[in-house]
């Protein structure tokens, strides 16, 4: 955990393009060099349910993600959104720590990939490069051969 809260503080101060493209270049570095190394040293020890680059990951997103002001910095559409920071999004928005229901992190990027990525179709609905679902998710449940159900998006 220490280390992602140096990774944050190398950004916390930047704001708007800057934030942007400095998440961008720190994730590069996180991914690249960073995660293959303590997947490396680490790799003996077994972790249960998460794996060791599955609770990385979500400490990148918890610890430096989202508190830094990304947000902010994605609403005023400052520049262009650089691939790294896409990939990184999308990477993070991949990893499911939750049962049923997704909570309040996992939600909050998820807000974040949808003014990132467009279209983006989430949890919450298709989103359309703002923070809120353009058309918000509606799960139908039909009963399908041998009493399964299956879960839809209308």
């Amino acid at each position: 955990m220490k280390g992602m809260v140096i990774l944050r503080e190398k950004i916390r101060k930047d704001e708007g393009a800057k934030l942007v493209y400095s998440i961008g270049m720190l994730w590069d570095y996180f991914y690249t060099v960073i995660l293959p190394v303590l997947e490396l040293v680490f790799q003996p020890i077994p972790v249960q349910k998460l794996s060791l680059r599955q609770t990385t990951l979500i400490a990148f997103r918890d610890i430096v993600v989202l508190k830094v002001k990304l947000y902010d910095s994605l609403k005023q559409k400052s520049g262009e959104i650089l691939p790294s920071l896409r990939q990184m999004l999308l990477v993070l928005q991949n990893i499911h720590d939750f049962v049923n229901h997704p909570h309040s992190n996992y939600l909050k990027l998820e807000a974040l990939v949808g003014m990132a990525i467009s279209p983006y179709l989430g949890y919450k609905g298709l989103y359309m490069g703002d923070s809120e679902p353009y058309r918000p998710a509606t799960v139908v449940l039909r009963q399908k051969y041998h009493g399964r159900y299956n879960a839809s998006i209308v």
